[in-house]
């Protein structure tokens, strides 16, 4: 079982890794970094492979486009270019802005793109999940993705859970304020592993909760798998971070 915690861990920090800015510049260069501050006439940022090297800076009329790993595209007007403001653009959104922290509250939340999430379950054990998924709006999501390993409380050895979840879709409801709600239908294989040898099974798996400023989680998830001689159950809280 040590092994497979071990792949898990190794699956989700690969796709993490592919969590990155695109800063376009005029001359036609593609810089891949994370953007730090967009000021007043400028954009800051680190290189994306030296994420602990030098913060550097580059002129906003040097700069055509940058897309941020959400899916948000920024482009310097013509405007902009002169007073340094940049136009955000997404999810049929449209503005101009000096500073990252002062973004339209709904379009940074709840934009177009790509979001990974990072979860954690609680029932009579522990576990931990994560999953990518695509908005195609701020209604509607396809949960493209998604790996979960739960365990008993005593040790993985007396009995474990892997989870995989693919092909699914995701609601969520109009915001009120910071809040939205939201809920996910996703198909799903599990393996499970106790004292009796080792389990394989398809089936589903359901999940209804809120999602907070787009960066934290909370719900319920119910997986139904198809066993022998009925139905296996398994219920879990959870609480999400979402990048």
């Amino acid at each position: 079982m040590k092994k497979i915690i071990f792949a898990m861990a190794a699956f989700v920090c690969s796709l993490c890794a592919n969590a990155q800015d695109l800063l376009v510049k005029t001359n036609g260069d593609i810089l891949k970094v994370k953007v730090i501050e967009f000021a007043v006439k400028e954009v800051k940022y680190k290189l994306y492979d030296n994420l602990e090297g030098p913060t550097y800076s580059i002129s906003n009329s040097e700069v055509t486009s940058v897309q941020l790993e959400n899916g948000t595209i920024h482009k310097p007007s013509a405007a902009s270019k002169a007073s340094g403001a940049l136009s955000i653009s997404g999810d049929g959104y449209s503005s101009s802005r000096s500073g990252l922290g002062s973004y339209d509250s709904e379009a940074k939340c709840y934009g177009r793109g790509v979001d990974h999430a990072i979860s954690l379950y609680l029932q009579d054990g522990w576990g931990i999940g994560y999953d990518i998924r695509y908005n195609f709006n701020k209604y509607i999501a396809l949960d493209i993705a998604g790996i979960n390993f739960y365990s008993g409380f005593a040790s993985p050895e007396d009995w474990c859970q892997l989870n995989l979840r693919f092909g699914g879709v995701r609601g969520y409801t109009p915001n009120w304020k910071m809040i939205r709600g939201y809920a996910n239908f996703d198909l799903g294989y599990t393996m499970i592993h106790n004292y009796y040898g080792e389990t394989h099974h398809f089936g589903f798996d359901f999940g209804v909760g809120v999602q907070v400023y787009k960066s934290i989680t909370v719900g319920y998830n119910l997986s139904c798998y198809e066993a022998e001689g009925g139905v296996y159950q398994s219920h879990w809280a959870r609480i999400g971070f979402v990048f």
